[in-house]
């Protein structure tokens, strides 16, 4: 079984309130001023992939990989 990292975004948009002697200064003002409060408007909207990552390929169902449960390796030598 193969794993994929896929990631995705989600377009969160905002709204602010700006008073100005034009569209155009307004737009300005908001686009320069890191001041301004900004609020979130909420929407339904999904997220949607755009790009995917082969991870890591498995021949295992992830609950049946080995696990070590020490790092100590025991070894009979008595053989020799």
């Amino acid at each position: 079984m193969t794993k994929y990292k896929v990631y995705g975004d989600k377009l969160i948009e905002y709204y602010t309130v700006v008073t100005a002697d034009s569209a155009e200064s307004a737009w300005e003002f908001a686009a320069n001023n890191d001041s301004i409060d900004w609020f979130q408007i909420e929407n339904d909207r999904t997220i949607e992939p755009y790009h995917i990552q082969e991870e890591l390929e498995l021949d295992l169902i992830e609950d049946e990989l080995p696990s070590m449960d020490s790092g100590i390796v025991v070894s009979d030598n008595s053989d020799k």
